[in-house]
């Protein structure tokens, strides 16, 4: 007698806690706890499980949830190589989807970190509008990269680029000092995986302090560890921007949203930044900047 009411509160009780969506993230860094976060507390109408890759790869199935939400490029690939079709994927806290195969073959909406070649020359007039000649490395083992044919396009009337190949990690070195034989201005960076080790990151950083040239940086972390100037993601901005295309999804609707369409299956939004300063590597290369013109600036490093 009791039998019907018992099974339909616990089919009700299923379903007020089944999972809306899944998150994966590539692992438990710091910058993907925040993405989360702010997902969590940007919609409420959601119910969300959160599985780090590792975790997800141990598993035989896939949940039942209708969205997964990729966080950070390792997670990103993965799903989209191994998720299935009637699953929607979602990305966030990922740099260049293009390289990493996300804008072909099965849907991916998605947010991305990079930032184009024309917001970075614009960053580099607004913080250094004297700037002439731009410092460029790029990696040259695989011909010419997409990202040096759009400096080579877009370097404003008025600017060089002094563009110098890397062909190997042992070159580094080299090109970087060949570079800085320019009489260069402020040399420009981009997230070339091959190109950027910590190696060479920590190489461009001394020597370009040692010859007095700002480095415009394209990440809040590059700044901080000894960059002149460049870019700052915000992940908590980033999770909220994915829940936007969670909605999407869900049929709901959506403001202020910017999405670029490729197709129907491939969508994404350019990322929000803001803009970070290193102070103390300001002051070493006397480099001017007036922190009351732009009080939206993150410092680190005493503030000038």
């Amino acid at each position: 007698m009791f039998v019907r009411p018992f099974l339909i509160l616990t089919l009700f009780i299923l379903r007020v806690t089944a999972v809306d969506v899944q998150v994966v993230i590539s692992s438990e860094a710091q910058p993907y706890m925040d993405c989360v976060a702010s997902m969590q507390v940007a919609s409420a109408d959601y119910v969300y499980q959160i599985k780090t890759l590792e975790e997800l790869k141990k598993e035989s199935k896939y949940s039942e949830s209708k969205v997964f939400v990729a966080v950070g490029s390792q997670a990103a690939q993965y799903l989209h190589k191994h998720l299935p079709l009637e699953k929607k994927l979602v990305y966030t806290m990922v740099n260049n989807p293009h390289e990493l195969g996300l804008l072909q073959g099965r849907q991916a909406f998605g947010v991305r970190t990079d930032i184009n070649i024309k917001e970075r020359f614009q960053l580099i007039k607004k913080m250094m509008p004297k700037a002439k000649k731009i410092g460029f490395l790029y990696w040259s083992a695989d011909g010419e990269p997409e990202y040096l044919v759009s400096a080579k396009q877009y370097t404003p009337e008025g600017m060089t680029l002094s563009a110098h190949g890397v062909e190997s990690q042992r070159h580094a070195a080299r090109a970087i000092k060949q570079m800085l034989k320019q009489d260069i201005d402020v040399i420009l960076t981009v997230p070339d995986r091959n190109l950027m080790t910590i190696s060479t990151i920590r190489t461009l950083l001394r020597k370009s302090l040692d010859h007095r040239v700002p480095v415009c940086a394209y990440s809040s972390s590059f700044v901080k560890a000894g960059a002149t100037f460049g870019f700052a993601i915000n992940p908590e901005v980033q999770g909220t921007q994915a829940v936007k295309f969670i909605d999407v999804i869900y049929e709901k609707k959506t403001k202020d949203f910017p999405i670029i369409s490729i197709d129907d299956y491939h969508k994404y939004v350019r990322p929000v930044y803001d803009i970070a300063v290193n102070g103390d590597v300001s002051e070493r290369l006397d480099f001017e900047f007036d922190a009351e013109k732009h009080p939206d600036v993150i410092w680190f490093g005493r503030l000038r």
